[in-house]
């Protein structure tokens, strides 16, 4: 792995982060979750048209089923019903709790690849799957542990 690789992910998980905290706090002003990710998601769109344009990259558009289904399948389930439901589950459980949710999305995005994609799984997937499923479990069994001693 490119040490580049290792940077943008930690960037990732410091912005993914920073969103959640974000969010918590927008919403504990009483900002309703579905106009607040609306509005979000016309900024980031807006944010990333520009940067698009600076860096001269041209839109494209394929005019076929496939892509355009999917996208509509992205748009929706995947942006406006994923991150609606996340946002009101960070709002009712805390950031910190909910963060436990990106450590699990994985793991249900490989099973389904494997069942509708027919990935074929590798020492480094499951490897992954087992770090991630183990560090859950510990971390878990430490809070409970923290918590009986109470």
């Amino acid at each position: 792995m490119q040490i580049s690789a290792v940077i943008a992910a930690l960037i990732s998980a410091y912005m993914a982060s920073l969103g959640n905290i974000s969010s918590a706090a927008v919403q504990k002003k009483g900002v309703k979750v579905i106009p607040g990710n609306a509005w979000a998601m016309l900024y980031g769109s807006l944010q990333m048209l520009l940067l698009a344009l600076i860096l001269g990259i041209k839109p494209s558009f394929l005019w076929n089923a496939q892509y355009i289904l999917s996208l509509l399948y992205l748009s929706l389930f995947g942006s406006v019903i994923a991150f609606s439901t996340y946002l009101t589950l960070l709002g009712e459980i805390g950031a910190g709790k909910a963060a436990y949710v990106t450590l699990i999305v994985p793991v249900i995005a490989l099973l389904f690849s494997t069942f509708f994609e027919n990935y074929q799984w590798s020492v480094t997937s499951a490897l992954g799957i087992i770090l991630v499923v183990s560090g859950n479990a510990l971390i878990l069994r430490r809070r409970q542990e923290i918590k009986e001693k109470r």
